[in-house]
């Protein structure tokens, strides 16, 4: 039984209220002097990103027919119903916690872009732009992130050892030095741009142009930091399907961090911004008056693109999967507090899966593509391409199904 769902810490569902602001200031100026065309601008961007989801404090159940069956699982009696009714049930579920997000971002851009035509036949676009935009921050400082940069990375740990033994640091982003947006800003954002237009012969037209495009990040991701320790906590007890032991109301008793191990989202501390590189060139050939025929090749890379890694997996093989993982828990910082709803013991907690959105995917596109067109006359026209193309990726679909228990950012089945 059940609604719109309970919100479990790697699933959504529940109700959720989102409001976006953007607050945008820009201008642009154009001077033409002599064989140039001059444009330079600027533009300041602040983002609101809100989102609250209902956490599930009462909890989620599951009943099965274990408890009111007659004599074994397989004997066809019983019924989940009667169960519930009993107020037996073989799974409790719950989230506590705000879970909310008040992102907030500013980012500024400026360009300067020059169209000189060289000669008669010949015009050269020349550009630049640059961009800043530090990660997004949480107004309140409720999210949290993994500090990896203090352990050895899972393949030097499944090379040298010992497995299952090293704790990654969880520390509360903006707070004892850790940066605001859980990563450190990317300062190196230029863009350069070229472009050529040359007409040797007449009837002949040779285009060629490239530039370098920024792209932004996906928001999101964002929130399943602040969905986490240490201000979200996910509790879950499972019962035999035969021996009675959870009782609806009375199966939760404290949240304790500290013998249970957990998921926990991360990003990476020192992404990069993702960019594309893309380029062109194109023949364009004057049949009739009123008709020409192209021919060209374009292509775009996708670098440092977004991906869900998990540097917690164990590799392949038929013994317990956690002793096999490189890391063993998390230590907590000392800027980590815990609401007094959440009992801690120790410093530190179990791990299991550790999802971690780095920039570290790439793609690629190749194309050469023939258009013609025919502009209207005599009250017709055509418009006709075909396109030869070629594309590769190892990033993932955004809003798929998921896999590996990677929810919405499906990861690799073998992160290394």
């Amino acid at each position: 039984m059940g609604g719109a769902g309970a919100y479990t810490g790697t699933q959504g569902g529940g109700t959720v209220l989102t409001r976006n602001n953007s607050y945008q200031l820009f201008d642009n100026f154009a001077w033409q002097r002599g064989r140039h065309d001059f444009k330079f601008g600027f533009e300041a961007l602040k983002i609101e990103y809100n989102r609250l989801q209902s956490p599930s404090p009462l909890g989620s159940y599951t009943f099965t027919n274990g408890y009111t069956t007659r004599t074994a699982a397989n004997d066809g009696t019983g019924n989940a119903l009667a169960s519930m009714l009993l107020g037996l049930t073989t799974q409790a579920t719950r989230t506590v916690g705000p879970s909310q997000f008040y992102g907030r971002q500013w980012a500024t851009s400026y360009y300067a872009q020059d169209d000189i035509r060289v000669r008669r036949n010949l015009t050269v676009n020349l550009g630049i732009r640059y961009e800043l935009a530090p990660p997004m921050s949480d107004a309140r400082q409720q999210l949290a992130s993994i500090d990896f940069s203090k352990v050895p990375t899972p393949q030097a740990i499944f090379a040298t050892g010992p497995l299952g033994t090293f704790k990654p640091t969880l520390f509360v982003c903006g707070k004892n030095g850790y940066p605001d947006g859980c990563a450190y800003t990317d300062y190196n954002n230029f863009s350069p741009r070229i472009g050529i237009a040359w007409t040797p012969v007449k009837k002949w037209v040779f285009r060629a142009g490239g530039g370098i495009y920024y792209a932004t990040t996906d928001n999101n991701g964002l929130y399943n930091l602040a969905s986490a320790l240490p201000y979200n906590i996910s509790q879950s007890l499972t019962a035999s399907n035969f021996v009675p032991t959870l009782a609806v109301g009375t199966s939760f008793t404290g949240l304790v961090v500290g013998p249970t191990a957990i998921a926990q989202p991360s990003i990476d501390l020192h992404q990069r911004t993702s960019y594309a590189p893309q380029w062109s060139l194109t023949i364009q050939r004057e049949l009739t008056r009123n008709s020409v025929i192209e021919l060209g090749y374009l292509a775009t890379l996708g670098i440092k693109l977004q991906q869900n890694v998990q540097p917690n997996n164990s590799q392949p093989g038929s013994a317990a999967v956690d002793p096999r993982r490189p890391f063993a828990g998390l230590v907590f910082d000392s800027g980590v507090s815990f609401p007094n709803y959440i009992t801690v013991q120790g410093s530190s907690v179990p791990v299991q899966q550790v999802n971690v959105y780095q920039m570290s995917a790439q793609s690629n596109y190749h194309a050469l593509f023939v258009r013609f067109e025919k502009r209207l006359s005599r009250g017709s026209s055509v418009l006709s391409s075909y396109t030869f193309g070629k594309a590769i990726t190892n990033a993932p679909q955004y809003r798929n199904a998921g896999g590996a228990n990677g929810s919405e950012n499906s990861p690799p089945q073998d992160s290394y």
